[in-house]
Parts: C-alpha cells; structure tokens; sequence
C-alpha cells in the first residue's frame, strides 16, 4: 500500500477515499472503521489494523456493489484513513465526511452505521436508504443489518448536513435524536454529532445484541427514548472478556505517564460531550441539570486524580528490605515489593449516579488507574449516558494507544449479562454499586467460580444521624437542615440520612414539629426509573403498616406520576429494635425518625445495627463525654463518621472512605471512593534476590522514576 504526502505537524481526520481504477479521484466513503465518533489524533505513527482495511472495502462492496474500485489514498505519512492534514495556521478551508457514518455515491449520502440513516440534502429516497443497508451489512454482517432496519422502524430518515472543517475548527448541525458536543481539543476548537446506536462496545467496535429489542424510557414519563437496544449474547460476553485479557499484559507493562494521559484523555472526551450529556443524562435519570452538572466535574476530577496518582507512582507501594549477608544465624536476602493489576475488572454503574457512578465512574477509573482492563455493564435506567460516555473512553483509548481490549460496554437489561461476565474465569474482580439483591447475586455467582474472585460491591445503608442534646439549641435551623439532605435529589443517595436519632424532651419536639411543617411543604421529585419509585412506595407503606410506628408528615406528589411523596415517619427505641423490617433502607426520601432516652439506650440500638455507610454526630463541646462513649461503637458501625454536617456530600480526595462493613459493603477493607480505592485491584509481589537488570524500574536501586519507596523500614519521599 502506498503511502503519499510528508510527514507534517496538525490535525489528522481518519475517513476513507476512493479513487477509479486510473488513480483519479473518484466516490469517497467515510467510515468509521474502529466505531470512533471523532478520531483526532497528532501522532503520524499510529497505524490501523488490517483487519480494519478489509471491513472498510467490505462495506463499499456492500454500499456501492463496485468492490474492484476500492482503493485507498493516503495523502499523509501515517497508514490510517483520512482526507487530508490540516495544519496549523492553514488559510483554506476543507470540507470533509467523517464519524459512523458511510459516504455512498456522488451524492454523498450520510448514514450511521448501525442507526438512522441520512443525507446532506433534504430528502433521502429507497435507494439510498438500501445503499446504506448495504454498506451496513457488507462490512458488518447480518445482525447489525438487522439493527439498522430496527431503527428504520422507528424512525424517519432525516436530514444532515456535510461537516465543515478548517484549522480554526469545524461544526457539524445536530439533529433532534443526536447528541452535541462542543469543546477545545489539542487547541483546536470543535463541535461534533453523536449518533447513538444502542450497542455494545467491544475492543472499540460496535456489536449488536441478540433477543428481543427493548428500549430506554423518559425517567419523568416513562417513554420510550433513544434506538432500540438487545442485550449483549453469551458469546459477546466472552469476546469481551477474551480481548481484555489479551490486553491485560500490555496495559498493565506500559509506563505509568501512558496510563495517565489515557485517564486525562478519558476526562477531556466527557467534557467535549457539552451539554448535550448533560440534557440526555437528566432524561433518563429524572435528576436535575445543575446537580449532574457537577457529576460530570466530579466524574473527571476522579479520573484526573487518578492520573496524577500514576504519575506519582506510590500506589506502587514500593517496599525495599536490603540484603543482610553478615546476620546471624541466618543471612537475609534482599526482598523487592512492589504492586501489580490483578487483571480484569467487570464494573457494574449505579442508576443513581450516571456518571461519577456508572461507565467512567470510580471503579472504573480506579481500575484502569490500576492497570487493569474495564468491561462494563451498561445501567439498562441511563444506557444511551453509558454509550455517549463510553465512546469517549473508546476514543480516549484510540488518542493515546492503548490495546484494544482495555475497555469494552456490554448493554444488558436483566441479570443474564452480568452473571456471564462475573462467571467468565478471564474477570479477575468485580466492582460494584447498586442494591443489596444485586450485590448478593453478583457474589454467589464469584463464589461458586472455579476460581472464586472478590466482589469489592457497595449496596445499601441507612447512614445513623445522632442529635446530641447540645445541637438542639436551634432546633429549627437543624431539622431545616436535615429534611434538606434527606430530600435532595429524591433522596437517591446512599449516603442519603434515612435514620435519625432524636433525644426525647422539648427540644427535641421542636425539631420534630419543625420536620413535620418543613417535609408538608416539599414537592416530590422525580425518581430514577418507575421501578424504584414502585420500590419507595412499597417501602414507606412497610414502615408505617409495623405497630408502633407513626406518620410525621408527608410532602406533595409532583406532576410527574414517578415524582411521590417525601416522607418521614417515627418511633421509639423499642420499637425500632423489635422490627427488623425498620433496619432496612427504603431508596429515596424517606426518613425514620427514633426517639431516645439515656445513652445507654442509645448505645444499644447502636450496637445492634448492621454495618453502615456513614454515621453522623451532631453535638457541641457539652456532648464530648458522650460522643466519646459513641466513638468506639461508630468506629465498627461504619466507614466513614462525620462531625457535624451531612453525609450526602462525598469528596473525591486521598483520605475519603467510601465504604463500611457488611452488608454496606461486600469489601469492608476498602473504599469505592478516593485514591485508596485502587488497593482494590492491585495485588503484592515480592522479587528475592533479584539482579537490578531484571527489575523493573520502580525496584531497582536507583529509583530512576523517583518514586516514593519505603527502604528498611524508613519512607524515603519521591525525588
């Protein structure tokens, strides 16, 4: 194949051009041969695959019936398909076809690749819309032939126009079921469109499902929204399993400034999503734009922490204990430690959290952080969030050259997915975040594997608030304060204060009055899926339907049919530990309200609770004595115990502890959140005796990374 052009510096496209037999310009399709939305990329040197070539002339055969004129053009250095190289500081403008789409004929007919088909034009006719059957079952078989006529059933074919592009940038129109972004990449400003396609991602190609299509839904409606989806087969499964694992070694060998930069390149990508994330995230969650506006800066300020963590090299945990020859009566070999990725990670998003708990989210940066390949499980309540964030993960992984298999999204409505991918022997881990059911599913299914495997998963908790006598000096303020956190985001949070513990007495019935009037006032807000506002509902009426317990007050439906009521409900210490029914969570705004009387009482209840998320203290210098009788039980209780303040807020740092022991979480040791939670999937090696050419860096005696390493026992800091 020859190579045209020289080698230059700017901005590379990656389409494909055809040319007629006699080497004149001739149609031109572009495909988007990886499943790449918008590869860039300023490395000359990255190459595309073989294989990848065969499709590309695979689906021109299909598209245009004319296979013989498929030739490629390569009018730059790098053999990858493109139009052309824009440089910087280039005057002219030049206008090029690029994304999931393929570009039939010399009209130049736009189309995804699996989705809904288009045109430049106004109108796209039959002919056209087979052509692009054609292109699509040429280069990727009869299933995502099948996939395109679904979408064909569903949707009218529509309008979209050329992509303009010049070295100040390039914009593309949007249309109504497509996704914008608009962002600043490598210095060059772009706006680009997103087809979703409602299908997996394995090794960065687009794999259609198998069984019956199922659809998304509108979380404030319940309608049908974005294509048709079917779940990932059994055989999908394990392809995805298999190429993570002839990732693993690859991935996990590359130097740790690699490994950051794809984590950097992972936040960059979710960010040039835009707005439209954010928009397609609030319709399937039902969760307000301002608070996922602040997922997305939470979701890639973890990614970014973890870069920098890499970079750092201390989640290494280097350790050098040195050769000791002379001691008596026995010598001492030198011994090296240091930490490795443990292999595959699955990862299971929350529905709760789109984005800082789903595809990009904390296990999964962790994870990749770590070194370890990341297959995850689409949330079936925000699957087109997953396949917009996912793509940005693909496309990061593309930018920076990381192996194929080191992530890949399986879409899954039910339990069938999931439970193959944990039983597939290449997973080494699993992470998850989501109910108690779940979680206990996922772990039977680890436990009864050939080689069981740990299951580091967060499920559920009712996060104690204890209201101490000296914090009731302003019993109003306080109780404000509480209905606020127990309230906020319909109480979606599993950190969310579902259990107070209120002292008996005045002061503790104004509080008590305050809840009742500020909880009547409260709108509900809409909740994640119908299914969980079925569950809340369900779960209130439990509580209040046990003797003993009572209705404090109950706020007002909103206008949506999937918005109820908040509520908060009360009882006394008695009562509360005589019903096991009480010590279980119900998800969303719903509060226990417990009267105590004596610490002694308190200290009872306390000890008799399963293991928590977070437990709350709320007292004054006056409640010292007692809080210091409470600390050793919460230190047990829970993982995290706060002072003061609410338990909704968990920031992503280097001392966070998100987690707690059983049943809170499967993985008491660790935390889901924070730096420390790459510990989950690193194991310890130590290398005996080892001459330094053998060594990795890391461990040999010069420390040519500089990283901090703990030498006889002493820290010796990162130079």
């Amino acid at each position: 194949m020859q190579q045209r052009g020289r080698r230059q510096d700017g901005l590379y496209l990656s389409v494909l051009r055809i040319v007629d037999a006699t080497g004149q310009p001739g149609r031109k399709v572009g495909f988007d041969v990886t499943n790449t939305l918008d590869r860039f990329s300023t490395d000359p040197g990255h190459r595309l695959p073989h294989g990848e070539l065969s499709e590309c002339r695979e689906a021109f055969g299909g598209a245009c019936d004319n296979e013989a004129a498929f030739r490629l053009e390569l009018e730059g250095v790098r053999p990858e398909l493109f139009t052309g190289l824009l440089p910087q500081g280039a005057a002219q403008t030049s206008q090029i076809e690029f994304g999931t789409r393929l570009l039939v004929g010399e009209e130049n007919i736009a189309f995804p690749t699996t989705g809904r088909p288009s045109a430049d034009g106004p109108a796209v006719d039959d002919r056209d819309v087979q052509a692009c059957r054609g292109g699509v079952e040429g280069a990727r078989g009869p299933n995502h032939a099948r996939a395109y006529d679904d979408n064909l059933q569903s949707h009218q074919p529509s309008p979209l126009c050329n992509v303009t592009c010049h070295c100040l940038g390039y914009t593309s129109h949007r249309r109504k079921d497509n996704a914008k972004s608009d962002t600043t990449f490598g210095g060059v400003r772009r706006e680009s469109t997103v087809h979703l396609t409602g299908t997996s991602i394995v090794a960065g190609r687009d794999i259609p499902g198998t069984g019956e299509p199922w659809r998304g839904i509108e979380a404030a409606t319940s309608k049908p929204l974005g294509p048709p989806l079917r779940d990932a087969s059994p055989d999908h499964v394990a392809q995805a399993a298999r190429l993570a694992a002839s990732a693993a070694r690859e991935y996990r060998t590359m130097p740790g400034h690699r490994r950051a930069a794809f984590l950097d390149a992972c936040a960059n990508g979710i960010e040039a999503l835009g707005d439209s994330l954010l928009q397609l995230a609030a319709s399937e969650s039902g969760l307000p734009l301002d608070r996922l506006t602040g997922e997305r800066g939470r979701t890639c300020g973890q990614l970014r922490i973890f870069a920098d963590l890499v970079r750092s090299g201390d989640a290494l945990g280097v350790r050098v204990d040195s050769a000791l020859p002379e001691r008596l009566p026995l010598a001492r070999a030198d011994l090296r430690l240091r930490k490795i990725p443990v292999g595959p990670v699955a990862v299971f998003g929350a529905s709760n959290f789109p984005l800082a708990f789903s595809v990009a989210g904390g296990d999964t940066a962790s994870a990749l952080a770590a070194g370890c390949p990341v297959i995850a499980k689409a949330h079936p309540a925000h699957p087109g969030t997953s396949e917009l964030v996912a793509r940005a993960i693909v496309s990061a992984a593309e930018h920076t050259g990381m192996p194929a298999g080191v992530f890949s999204l399986l879409v899954g409505r039910g339990t069938e997915v999931g439970q193959n991918l944990v039983r597939d022997p290449r997973i080494m881990a699993v992470g998850f975040t989501g109910s108690r059911v779940g979680g206990m599913a996922l772990i039977k299914t680890a436990n009864t594997r050939p080689v069981p495997i740990p299951v580091h998963a967060e499920m559920s908790a009712v996060n104690p608030v204890i209201v101490l006598d000296g914090a009731l000096s302003d019993p109003a303020a306080l109780a404000t304060a509480y209905v606020a956190s127990l309230t906020n985001g319909s109480g979606q949070f599993c950190t969310n204060p579902g259990l107070l513990l209120l002292p008996t007495g005045a002061a503790g019935d104004a509080f008590r009055s305050t809840v009742a009037q500020t909880v009547a006032d409260t709108t509900g807000r809409v909740m994640l899926t119908p299914g969980i506002t079925e569950a809340y509902i369900e779960g209130s009426r439990r509580w209040a339907a046990v003797d003993g317990v009572s209705m404090l007050a109950q706020g007002m439906p909103g206008e949506s049919p999937y918005a109820p009521s908040p509520v908060v409900l009360e009882c006394d210490v008695a009562t509360y530990m005589a019903h096991e029914d009480l010590s279980g969570e119900v998800f969303g705004a719903a509060g226990l309200l417990v009267r105590w009387s004596g610490v002694e009482e308190l200290l009872g209840l306390l000890e008799g609770m399963d293991g928590q998320l977070t437990a709350t203290i709320h007292g004054t210098d006056a409640d010292l004595t007692t809080a210091m009788r409470l600390l050793p039980v919460l230190e047990e209780l829970a993982g995290r115990i706060l002072w003061g303040g609410w338990p909704t807020g968990v920031e992503v740092c280097h001392a966070m502890v998100h987690g707690g022991p059983w049943p809170a979480t499967s993985s008491p040791a660790t935390t889901s959140v924070g730096t420390l939670a790459i510990e989950r999937w690193l194991r310890p090696v130590c290398y005996q005796s080892f001459p330094d050419a053998l060594l990795c860096e890391e461990l040999r005696t010069d420390n040519p990374l500089g990283v901090t390493r703990l030498i006889d026992g002493r820290l010796e800091p990162r130079s």
